[in-house]
């Protein structure tokens, strides 16, 4: 619940965040995901995307931060966050093909 909190600092609204938060985990829950934030993000702190990573789930290798961007990374670098997106998308074709 401490991450809530952070996140509510982050953007002003614990109860819209706290709900948001709770329904997000429910919806994920057993399914893959990774999380992508911006270095220099002005809204969300690197601290505060990784404890929503951590609550939601998300293993820490698929946790991002990329350099240099703010709060929209796929504007600021989209080559990098389409590396990222690419490596995230084949490790679950890898991961599906090695269950078949």
């Amino acid at each position: 619940m401490y991450m809530m909190k952070v996140l509510a600092q982050d953007c002003g609204n614990q109860e819209l965040w706290g709900r948001g938060l709770a329904c997000g985990k429910a919806a994920m829950e057993g399914i893959p995901g990774a999380l992508l934030c911006g270095e220099e993000d002005g809204l969300f702190s690197v601290q505060s995307c990784r404890e929503m990573a951590q609550y939601l789930g998300v293993a820490s290798e698929r946790f991002h931060v990329v350099k240099g961007a703010g709060h929209l990374p796929m504007l600021d670098h989209p080559e990098e966050v389409i590396r990222i997106v690419s490596e995230f998308l084949s490790s679950l074709q890898g991961a599906q093909q090695n269950t078949s």
